[in-house]
């Protein structure tokens, strides 16, 4: 594996593969270097971009995206024999109460996320449990772009380590950093539609203060994230084992 460390990983192909290490967590501990990473899509990894997941480590991919986003795109590990487990957990499906519809109809990623929670709570926990689970090595988890889906897992994750919320919201705000030119090149498109490119934007920008009222949402609901967590059937156990996973003395 490549030496810590790195927030952002240049694999070719990706722009937005972050090792969740090196936070700093309320009683004084940190987040683990390579022990679980966030991402955009490895559907284009070129061959070199392939060996340098493996060589970081990793042994476990968890796929995020829809059925149909899977068919359009399919995963490079999918059928692998490389030792590298790949796990299909879509946060939702095509066929949810038309996804199109309610994002469409969303007036910022706040009310995405909001629905989502609302939606998505087995399969939330199902993909935290696989983190629990996963064997030793890295664990990669990824959605398409890397920032929504793969954010609230990321959320999840690092409010379990008891990493503070201002560092799971800087955390979550990097994406926009990393995404710059796939943001600028969307927003192009529509250049001569200005009340549709304003749309769009609040959907492609993760501003730090849709994270915060992510987090005030599930306190408001829930007490906590971890509450909600327990609520949908994560155990105690597994939170435990992912508190290890995740963290070091």
């Amino acid at each position: 594996m490549a030496e810590p460390p790195y927030r952002t990983l240049q694999w070719d192909a990706c722009l937005n593969i972050r090792d969740l290490g090196g936070y700093q967590t309320a009683d004084g501990s940190v987040t683990r270097w390579g022990a679980v990473l966030r991402g955009d899509t490895l559907t284009r990894l070129s061959p070199a971009g392939c060996s340098a997941l493996i060589e970081y480590g990793v042994r476990t991919i968890i796929d995020l995206r829809s059925p149909g986003e899977i068919h359009i795109e399919p995963h490079p590990f999918a059928e692998s024999t490389t030792g590298v487990a790949y796990h299909r957990i879509p946060l939702f499906h095509d066929q949810d109460t038309s996804k199109a519809s309610w994002i469409d109809a969303a007036r910022s990623l706040v009310e995405v996320y909001e629905t989502t929670l609302a939606q998505s709570q087995d399969r939330i926990v199902a993909t935290l449990r696989t983190i629990a689970n996963a064997d030793p090595g890295v664990v990669v988890f990824h959605c398409h772009a890397g920032k929504d889906r793969t954010g609230l897992i990321a959320m999840f994750l690092l409010a379990i380590a008891g990493v503070p919320d201002q560092t799971i919201i800087a955390d979550y705000a990097l994406s926009d950093q990393n995404l710059a030119s796939i943001h600028n090149e969307i927003l192009a498109r529509f250049a001569d539609q200005p009340e549709r490119q304003q749309y769009v934007g609040r959907l492609l920008y993760t501003r730090p203060e849709y994270m915060h009222a992510t987090l005030q949402l599930l306190r408001d609901r829930y007490d906590s994230p971890i509450s909600y967590l327990t609520t949908a059937g994560l155990t105690i156990a597994e939170i435990d084992l992912l508190r290890q996973r995740l963290t070091q003395l």
